[in-house]
């Protein structure tokens, strides 16, 4: 969304039948609630979600200052999303412990399994709660303008920024709970493109409409990666494809020239493929074993009927060391 782009958010106190409000605020955009605690469901989602345009979704809180039952929340929260979509948010503005930091703590929890869910997460509240119960500057350490407060002055309906509720981060604001909720964006989206993202198991390269590549190569900023059956970016590994063996860095980037492995030396061609055999390097020339692209080092190699011994730093001697005539006798030089 774009700064002054209107949304209401919506749930199931304002009914099955959405479509008048959406007219009189003439905007489809919409934040719908999806559950509280771990127990309900709104029942009109379905019908609110088929007649607009659902840009996020919400979760009101009951996990207060619980970590553990913030994360069981959160889990049941992304299991009911009824379709993916930008943001996901936290509404938190009840059942608070007395314990400020914990309060903190369990909120950045529920907002970090969204993130971990590939989601945009978003803590929505009104500010005198917040300053009371939550630490919002640690959650915008985490989660930089990720706050959507509430607050209605005269609460006539219109948005007047004389009762503006001033914090830091703030990305949308509930400018109004009358006849409905009423909100502005106040922040641009950032510009669609595609990210890495992460989680407890790996790295991945998101694209805009949530996708991401599966079992194939894809170059980015001019290098290559290569992602497993999961999405996942291997690294640190060999990797065969059609038949050609290629190494994965410990960032994941496909490797290219000389490339150390577990102690041993070889080298990738600018395809990324492993060569083998004699490979020409500056000026000189260096054997990579046939069987498996090893660097030949301070040992005979026998190549086209001679033998050529390989130096330490694995390149060939000036001559062949030994000549085989044609009845099989080794002879030296």
């Amino acid at each position: 969304m774009k700064k002054n782009d209107l949304f209401i958010d919506v749930s199931s106190h304002n009914g099955y039948d959405i479509t008048s409000i959406l007219e009189d605020m003439g905007t489809q955009n919409t934040i719908i609630k999806v559950s509280e605690s771990t127990n309900y469901l709104n029942p009109c989602l379905s019908a609110q979600v088929e007649q607009s345009n659902p840009v996020g979704f919400y979760h009101f809180a009951w996990f207060g200052g619980d970590i553990e039952e913030a994360e069981r929340e959160a889990r049941y929260f992304l299991d009911n999303v009824p379709k993916k979509v930008k943001y996901l948010v936290l509404d938190y503005e009840d059942h608070a412990s007395g314990d400020k930091q914990a309060n903190t703590d369990a909120c950045i929890r529920f907002m970090q399994i969204l993130a971990d869910a590939g989601y945009k997460p978003i803590y929505y509240s009104y500010k005198p709660f917040t300053l009371n119960n939550v630490g919002y500057h640690q959650i915008l350490e985490q989660f930089p303008d990720s706050l959507w407060i509430a607050g209605y002055g005269l609460n006539d309906g219109n948005a007047d920024f004389e009762y503006f509720p001033s914090m830091d981060g703030i990305r949308w604001w509930q400018y109004s709970s009358n006849p409905y909720d009423k909100n502005i964006v106040l922040l641009d989206d950032e510009e669609a493109k595609p990210k890495w993202k992460r989680n407890d198991t790996g790295w991945w390269y998101e694209y805009p409409d949530g996708s991401y590549p599966k079992e194939e190569w894809e170059k980015i900023d001019g290098t290559w990666y290569y992602f497993n059956e999961r999405g996942y970016s291997i690294a640190s590994r060999w990797l065969k494809d059609d038949g050609k063996w290629y190494y994965l860095k410990e960032n994941g980037a496909m490797a290219v020239g000389w490339v150390l492995v577990n102690s041993k030396w070889y080298y990738l061609d600018a395809s990324g493929a492993m060569v083998t055999g004699w490979v020409q390097y500056k000026d000189k020339l260096y054997h990579l074993k046939e069987e498996n692209g090893e660097m030949s080092s301070k040992e005979l190699v026998k190549v086209e009927g001679g033998w050529y011994y390989v130096n330490e730093d694995g390149s060939r001697s000036d001559k062949p060391a030994f000549d085989v005539l044609p009845d099989g006798l080794i002879t030296t030089k």
